[in-house]
């Protein structure tokens, strides 16, 4: 900016002096010269010169910006006493978890020890008490399992008792049957009799009519034998065939008396068999009824054994609910007492000071011996040290609310700092607030970067450049080449080797290049340096611009 201002007050003069002396006098005499007369027997001036190029020019804003550590933390001390140690001291480095300070409570390691022995004989009283209920349960199990056994086996009592009577009514029903058939037998065997009696009554009638018949014949052939004249042959004949006749049947009558006889020893032995029978089946009904006696005993048996496992089945589960109950709550002292002894061992570890995080020590606020408050105890409790992470540093800025619309997440950021002023640090807003500051009315913006070096220091006073707008391939010259004036912005162009000045109206400028929005052909070439002393129609002798390398 105020090398613009140098530019714009040295076009300024030079017009003035070229206004005021339009005219130059010429040795003694009064006649006048042009400007342009003279100019032209001047040497040529060394100009470098560049050609308007699209590319994408940005609207920046420079901000001023605080450089803060990634994380940084002041540590107090959780319990009160005595400092002990203290092991680092400013600039040390230190990593996540290392102890940096020991603070002396004797009385913290004894609460500790205490609740410790709490809770061991806890926990060994709640193992004992679990041992318990695994026993009661196990004891609880084998009564389920017995009360199972006695239930199936009751459960089959009423089946046997069943078939002890089915088969009683069996047995009864065979003895009735074996009965029957003696009856029956002994019918048969009377029967039998009547007809022994009635074929030895047809044998003797039958043999009284064969003597009949062979005394009859006898008569007749001994008449026949003696005068054949007193009796026929014929008379003989049937005489003598009945007497065979008679035989016949007297022996049909002797083999019926037989048969009959025979019927009488076949119903004897029917007899004798179902008396047999019926002596078994008596004996299969009487044990058939003893059965069903000791089944029916059995089924008695059963349901007594049955009631016993079933109350030995409820004691069981009452002494597992009481072992359970008894378990559960030593569980719960156990736990209780784990509670403590872990409140009392986190409560210990307070008096050792552990690093947050891995940083380097900023600050060492106390030394061995002196005697530390609890933060929570009073305000005026004195910190141990600060401890910072400096691998990445955040740089906070304040935008303005008329910018703070344009920001986002990611912007592009340019940054230098007073340590390091020839060194251009580039990064992207990483985060913002998302409202403005009610006091200040600005957006903060952060940006990370990282500071593996260490070279970016807290505390530093850093300079922004925030990219606000960018214009795409746009129509730029070097911002070198741009000078301006009440009437408005021009460049000088280099017109076959004559200087010829054109106005302009310009856009963006990010500094190096500056947008044009008019007044300017792409082909023309733009002085860019040695234009401080140029005045239109000058001669010049150009050479390509040369841009300065930036860091």
């Amino acid at each position: 900016m105020k090398r613009n201002q140098i530019v714009t007050l040295a076009a300024i003069v030079v017009i003035v002096a070229a206004g005021g002396g339009i005219l130059l006098y010429r040795g003694r005499g009064d006649s006048l010269v042009p400007a342009a007369q003279a100019q032209s027997s001047s040497p040529p001036v060394a100009v470098q010169t560049a050609q308007p190029a699209r590319r994408d020019v940005s609207r920046l804003i420079s901000l001023p910006g605080d450089v803060h550590p990634w994380e940084e933390a002041t540590l107090y001390a959780k319990v009160p006493g005595y400092l002990q140690s203290i092991s680092v001291d400013k600039g040390d480095r230190v990593k996540a978890g290392q102890v940096l300070a020991v603070i002396q409570a004797p009385e913290l390691q004894a609460d500790r020890d205490q609740a410790r022995q709490t809770y061991q004989s806890a926990l060994a009283a709640a193992q004992g008490s679990r041992a318990s209920g695994e026993r009661a349960a196990a004891e609880m199990r084998r009564a389920q399992a017995a009360a199972e056994k006695a239930q199936a086996d009751y459960d089959q009592a009423p089946a046997a008792v069943a078939r002890a009577k089915a088969q009683l009514q069996q047995m009864q029903g065979a003895l009735q049957q074996a009965q029957e058939q003696k009856q029956q037998a002994q019918a048969a065997l009377k029967e039998s009799q009547e007809q022994v009696e009635k074929a030895h009554a047809d044998l003797d009638a039958a043999r009284a009519d064969q003597r009949l018949a062979d005394l009859t014949y006898e008569r007749y052939l001994g008449i026949y034998n003696k005068n054949a004249m007193l009796i026929a042959k014929q008379d003989v004949d049937v005489v003598e065939s009945k007497a065979q006749s008679a035989r016949g049947k007297t022996a049909a009558a002797q083999s019926a008396v037989s048969a009959a006889q025979d019927h009488v020893q076949v119903s004897q032995a029917q007899v004798l068999a179902a008396d047999s029978q019926i002596q078994q089946a008596q004996a299969q009904v009487a044990a058939a009824r003893e059965q069903v006696h000791l089944t029916a005993a059995q089924q008695t048996s059963l349901q007594k054994q049955l009631d016993v496992a079933e109350r030995d089945l409820a004691v069981s589960r009452k002494q597992q609910a009481v072992a359970q109950a008894c378990a559960q709550q030593s569980l719960f002292q156990a736990n209780a007492g784990r509670s403590a002894f872990g409140k009392s061992s986190d409560v210990a570890d307070y008096a050792r000071i552990h690093a947050p995080f891995s940083g380097v020590v900023t600050k060492r606020f106390v030394d061995i011996g002196a005697f530390i408050q609890t933060a929570s105890a009073t305000q005026s409790a004195a910190p141990i040290v600060t401890v910072a992470d400096l691998s990445v540093v955040r740089v906070y800025i304040a935008v303005p609310e008329v910018e703070a619309r344009f920001l986002r997440v990611g912007t592009p950021v340019t940054l230098t700092t007073t340590s390091l002023p020839d060194q251009m640090i580039t990064g992207r807003v990483a985060r913002t607030t998302g409202s403005l500051d009610p006091k200040t009315r600005t957006l903060l913006a952060e940006v990370d970067l990282p500071n593996q070096e260490g070279l970016i220091l807290p505390g530093a006073y850093a300079t922004a450049k925030v990219v606000l707008e960018t214009h795409p391939h746009v129509l730029s010259v070097p911002t070198a080449a741009v000078g301006a004036e009440k009437a408005g912005k021009f460049v000088f162009v280099d017109d076959h080797g004559r200087v010829r000045r054109v106005g302009v109206t310009t856009g963006f400028d990010d500094g190096i290049y500056t947008e044009i929005t008019s007044g300017l052909q792409e082909k023309e070439q733009v002085i860019v340096t040695g234009r401080d002393a140029l005045i239109p129609n000058a001669s010049v002798n150009a050479s390509p611009w040369k841009p300065m390398k930036r860091e």
